[in-house]
């Protein structure tokens, strides 16, 4: 066989690209799984490369005789196979949440090192990641911003793409404006780093910008809890903003940073890599892997993932979840599915149900509700 495709007609060329692709939509791909239309025109991107260097002709073109060469278009069987995989989802990409006992794995080595060390700043984003559910590119940069000005970036942060009207800040991440803070009274409170936390009764959280457009410029509202100080959003963004101030940033950066070590006369910013490094180091710690084979893996979103098994684990209750963990699909549910928190749910019913009970108890119909309204995916 000639890999080259140079002896062959140019039927017998497109034939084998047709070929190819059949093989590539039964699942023969990397790791044998079933791909999406996008992976499949990934594949035959590089097809076509092949193709033009070896044969000097993209294969994946109909060579009708009837037209010129110059109108020659994609083969409609490609266009066919491609199109029918269009449905297809792809690989489950299984994340594991962020939980509590993680971050008080993080706290406690957190002890050894100075006030400002990355891991007590990443404890606050996560703190209050687990009541906001943000995304990473709302805290965290993907690079170090010093060393990255390029198209898309203003001094190396991550810009939105459209210019819009409500705000000259183009940053995606967290800034100084984005937090507004109430008394008990309900009056904003002007000066927040100079009042007890105790004062504060909410917080309103303003995103400027969101994954879908149509939710930009919204504002939600977040509620202290003073009598779980440790896990209170509110105070958790006053510390955020209180080392933003000490470690001398300008009004314009980000708010995700910490000082490198304790001699370093500015602060650094927080960045992707770093932190999920953090994040798999306290998740490893706090559950242990023992003899099972199952891949376990933390990332940025696990945070978000995790603040939905929170919300969910309370009240399963999905208009809330959707509303205020700006979920706006059901995407949700399947990050639910891989948390114990289904387990936690099923083990209580145990306990609380029995089915030869006239008269269901309440956590009977909670349970009802549960199996009517959500609808796990497998």
């Amino acid at each position: 066989m000639d890999l080259s495709l140079k002896r062959y007609s140019n039927e017998t060329q497109t034939l084998t690209a047709i070929i190819y692709l059949c093989w590539l939509a039964e699942g023969n791909t990397i790791n044998n799984q079933l791909v999406t239309k996008s992976s499949l025109q990934g594949y035959m991107a590089a097809v076509r490369d092949y193709s033009q260097q070896s044969c000097g002709r993209d294969i994946c073109l109909d060579p009708d005789p009837n037209k010129d060469k110059k109108e020659w278009t994609t083969h409609k069987m490609i266009r066919y196979i491609q199109n029918h995989r269009k449905k297809t989802k792809g690989r489950k990409q299984k994340k594991d949440p962020v939980t509590k006992k993680m971050i008080l794995y993080l706290r406690k080595i957190s002890k050894r090192r100075h006030k400002d060390n990355l891991t007590e700043a990443l404890i606050d984003w996560l703190v209050l990641g687990l009541t906001t559910a943000y995304r990473g590119i709302k805290w965290c940069q993907t690079k170090d911003p010093k060393k990255r000005n390029s198209s898309g970036f203003k001094n190396g942060f991550r810009l939105y793409k459209d210019k819009v009207e409500y705000t000259d800040n183009p940053i995606y991440a967290k800034c100084i404006g984005d937090w507004t803070f109430y008394d008990q009274n309900d009056i904003e409170i002007k000066n927040p780093l100079e009042v007890d936390p105790n004062e504060i009764k909410t917080v309103r959280d303003w995103y400027r910008y969101q994954k879908n457009s149509s939710l930009n410029n919204t504002t939600l509202v977040y509620a202290a809890t003073p009598e779980a100080p440790d896990w209170c959003p509110a105070r958790a963004m006053i510390r955020i903003l209180k080392r933003h101030k000490r470690l001398g940033m300008s009004e314009d950066d980000p708010l995700a940073v910490y000082k490198r070590n304790a001699n370093s006369a500015l602060g650094s910013f927080l960045l992707k890599k770093t932190c999920e490094d953090y994040l798999n180091e306290a998740g490893t710690a706090t559950y242990p892997k023992g003899n099972t084979n199952v891949k376990q893996s933390w990332t940025l979103h696990s945070v978000r993932i995790g603040a939905t098994a929170l919300l969910y684990a309370r009240f399963q209750n999905e208009e809330l979840i959707k509303s205020q963990l700006r979920w706006a699909s059901d995407k949700w549910r399947d990050y639910i599915r891989y948390t114990p928190v289904l387990a936690g749910l099923h083990a209580r019913a145990l306990i609380d149900v029995d089915t030869d009970d006239k008269e269901p108890s309440y956590y009977n119909k909670k349970i009802n509700y549960h199996i009517k309204n959500i609808k796990l995916r497998k």
